[in-house]
């Protein structure tokens, strides 16, 4: 067999598998979760699924499902991070039920992370251990080895710098109502005491 024929013969298992299996996989996402997240559960699993074509054994449902499961625990895991930084920086229930739109959130997305972007490298970090990486300030502390009196004192210069780098940054976006929320009411996780 030639290696043409080889990746050809890897390609076609793969397409039936995909036949064969898809459904069954589906299921089991749609057995444990909403629509959407399960449909792009399923398509993670079949891109593993690609990636490791010559791993998956014979027959390939317990090995999918294996993959569907550790795929829906990360998705949730993800989805508890992102209500956890919520609630840090004062987000309430009322607002996040109000989404922006898609291109509203990559606006936001854009300004946020341009505003951390030109802090300095421990502003930086020291805003990303708290608000990201979910650590409260003494375990922080630990991390920049420094005591937590210091800790307070960096962090609110970090604070004050974040929002003004936020600020400059709101500025700079045109007012064509992109931005889901104005900046007299936008939560910020460097003015928000309950944030970081």
């Amino acid at each position: 067999m030639t290696a043409a024929e080889g990746v050809e013969d890897e390609e076609a298992r793969f397409a039936r598998i995909f036949r064969e299996q898809f459904d069954a996989v589906l299921a089991y996402a749609l057995a444990r979760t909403d629509v959407e997240t399960a449909k792009d559960a399923v398509a993670d699993v079949f891109l593993v699924a690609w990636r490791r074509r010559r791993e998956v054994p014979n027959p390939g449902l317990p090995w999918l499902l294996g993959v569907a499961h550790r795929t829906l625990a990360d998705q949730w895991r993800s989805q508890r991070r992102q209500r956890a930084v919520r609630e840090r920086i004062g987000v309430d229930a009322s607002s996040v039920n109000d989404a922006p739109s898609p291109e509203e959130q990559v606006v936001e997305r854009q300004v946020v992370l341009g505003a951390l972007n030109s802090l300095g490298d421990s502003d930086r970090e020291l805003l990303c251990l708290l608000a990201w990486d979910g650590l409260d300030k003494r375990a922080a502390a630990a991390v920049l080895e420094c005591s937590l009196v210091t800790f307070a004192v960096r962090l609110h210069r970090a604070r004050r710098r974040f929002d003004v780098a936020l600020s400059a940054h709101l500025a700079d976006v045109p007012s064509d109502g992109l931005l889901h929320q104005t900046n007299a009411n936008r939560a910020s996780p460097a003015t928000d005491g309950a944030a970081l």
